[in-house]
């Protein structure tokens, strides 16, 4: 049997020891994304919510509510989100919206959020809102009130020269329109307004 010398066995087990710190990290890298990126598919089972005039508090009727599902992948630099699907609905008489849940298998996803109705402001006018980002506060935090799980989102009436003056960069370009025809109607209304208040000589 050869003869391992002290220096051998001390690099033995660091080598050792080294494999075993990488082990534990990638395991804890994992506990922590797992509970952070994205909702289990146990949690989506559905989403309801109210649109209000922000200024009366009034119940908004007609606005375009659009889900968007990704899942979330690990990459390099975190976690990354792929497009799974999209539905889309419309706020009733009492302002009251419903979206399912997303049915299919995937490990982990992460449903967002957009609000649009020509005339007033957007949620998610830059991008659609994480569903878990609607309760952290912010800028978002004076629009949105939490009846347990419901939120019921303000929206303000913008003025005619507001109007005039918005660029929308609302339509999520990951979806196929096909998947938003209740959205795209709603963008061709704010454009006929548009164009109405810019013919129009007051």
């Amino acid at each position: 049997m050869a003869f391992v010398g002290p220096e051998v066995k001390g690099a033995l087990r660091l080598l050792r020891m080294t494999a075993q710190l990488k082990i534990i990290s990638a395991t804890l890298f994992l506990i922590f994304f797992f509970g952070c990126a994205g909702s289990p598919v146990a949690a989506v089972g559905g989403y309801q919510g109210g649109v209000v005039d922000a200024a009366s508090g009034e119940s908004l009727e007609g606005a375009v509510v659009v889900g968007i599902w990704y899942k979330i992948s690990i990459g390099p630099g975190g976690g990354y989100p792929h497009y799974l699907d999209a539905r889309e609905t419309v706020s009733d008489a009492d302002g009251r919206f419903s979206l399912p849940g997303f049915d299919k298998k995937a490990p982990h996803q992460e449903f967002r959020l957009l609000i649009f109705k020509a005339g007033y402001e957007a949620l998610g006018v830059y991008g659609p809102v994480p569903w878990g980002e609607l309760k952290e506060g912010g800028i978002l935090e004076k629009e949105i009130q939490w009846d347990g799980d419901r939120p019921t989102i303000s929206l303000r009436k913008l003025s005619r020269a507001e109007i005039k003056a918005r660029r929308l960069f609302l339509r999520p370009m990951e979806v196929p329109e096909d998947k938003m025809p209740l959205l795209m109607q709603e963008l061709a209304e704010e454009s006929r307004i548009k164009k109405m208040l810019r013919d129009s000589p007051n």
